[in-house]
């Protein structure tokens, strides 16, 4: 009998203590008690609990003002930005990487229940919208919170997170490295506003340059544009279930008073070139189409998807490990200065220059063919930066 006393309270000792360390440390941000520089400050782990960390996170904030989207809008779109209004803060960044729109609506109805923001800010993605005979792939995660969610299904999901993120050997393993990373320089990390700032991407600039990054990520879309979905549409011409996500965003928002803001992307000329290459530009152009068909006359929605002055900017050379990019980090993601460039556009609190063109039925084509004219420039610009990785037209 003693020896079960004690391999009981050996084992309670044990499990006490994972939970007091993973606690303390919190290696995914989920509760935010204790943060110490050269301890828990940064939470490079964080991306291992992304949905949870977002979903604990924006009810702790009770936001004025939501930011939606994928990464993109996670790594662009700084909350802290001054151009936010005053009574729209504290502003909280709920984008989700590898998220779709109908994941975003999911994520809006459960912000509502912990919160009633004034103002929500939405990046679109034209590659969310593509068509390929299902859904949004990217499905809401299960601890969102919606109408009619029972309280046994709510403590269910309760007692599975902390499973997951105070009992397991994965979470500990997390709090060793995130302390371990502290000292890091250019640690990774998600902000208790749920803003990524990327930090981490410094040293692979460093390390590789922006043309390591940018080859990189150019081969891997090219040959996921290649393979998928070349059309935002079904076969009957009607609109992918996209379409019917953002709608419900709209008629949400009108609903519960909130204003929408919306944009699209600045994609990279490099990735416009991609969807060049892969055949996906009649379908980019019948997206922004459809989106102005779609959208209400007094939803703005704002277009830095062309070629202008933060889109093209050049790429440094093979071996440049010294110059630093502006604008991108790669092909796939713009810093938080394109980002707060695209802020005070859309929220109009400063002019930004010329980059950005809000989008209405009136100007929609003129638009298009301004953008279908500035690629031959463009084109003829990067041929030696491209380096023949797209096949000349």
């Amino acid at each position: 009998m003693s020896y079960l006393r004690i391999w009981g309270l050996s084992l309670m000792a044990v499990l006490g203590g994972t939970v007091a360390i993973n606690f303390a440390v919190d290696p995914y941000g989920l509760n935010r008690v204790l943060s110490l520089d050269g301890f828990n400050r940064h939470k490079p782990r964080a991306e291992m609990q992304v949905h949870l960390a977002k979903v604990r996170g924006v009810a702790a904030a009770r936001p004025g003002a939501l930011v939606l989207g994928n990464s993109r809008a996670e790594i662009g779109i700084d909350p802290q930005h001054p151009a936010w209004p005053a009574d729209a803060r504290p502003v909280y960044n709920l984008a989700i990487p590898g998220s779709g729109v109908g994941s975003a609506a999911a994520h809006l109805r459960h912000a509502l229940t912990v919160s009633r923001p004034g103002l929500v800010v939405l990046g679109l993605d034209f590659l969310d919208f593509r068509y390929a005979g299902g859904g949004d792939a990217a499905a809401p995660s299960p601890r969102l919170l919606g109408n009619g969610v029972p309280a046994a299904e709510r403590l269910r999901r309760w007692l599975a997170d902390q499973a997951s993120t105070l009992l397991s050997l994965d979470a500990l393993l997390d709090s060793a490295r995130t302390v371990a990373a502290q000292r890091t320089p250019h640690v990774g990390d998600l902000r208790a506003d749920g803003f990524n700032p990327l930090n981490e991407y410094t040293e692979l600039v460093a390390d590789e340059g922006h043309f390591g990054l940018f080859r990189q990520r150019d081969l891997e879309n090219l040959r996921g544009y290649l393979a998928g979905p070349k059309t935002v549409r079904a076969a009957d011409g009607t609109p992918s279930p996209a379409f019917a996500a953002l709608q419900e965003i709209v008629a949400l928002c009108q609903r519960e008073g909130i204003a929408l803001r919306l944009f699209i992307h600045p994609y990279h000329g490099h990735l416009l070139e991609a969807f060049h290459q892969a055949g996906l530009w009649p379908a980019f152009e019948d997206w922004k189409r459809e989106l102005v068909r779609t959208l209400p006359a007094d939803v703005p929605l704002w277009d830095f998807g062309g070629y202008d002055r933060v889109t093209t900017e050049p790429v440094p050379a093979r071996g440049d490990t010294r110059t630093a990019m502006r604008w991108y980090w790669e092909g796939g993601h713009y810093k938080k200065a394109a980002g707060d460039l695209i802020l005070e556009r859309v929220l109009g609190a400063v002019p930004a220059d010329g980059f950005g063109v809000r989008l209405d039925a009136g100007g929609l084509e003129a638009r298009l063919a301004a953008i279908r004219d500035a690629r031959p420039a463009y084109r003829s610009r990067v041929e030696a930066e491209l380096h023949g990785l797209f096949a000349s037209q």
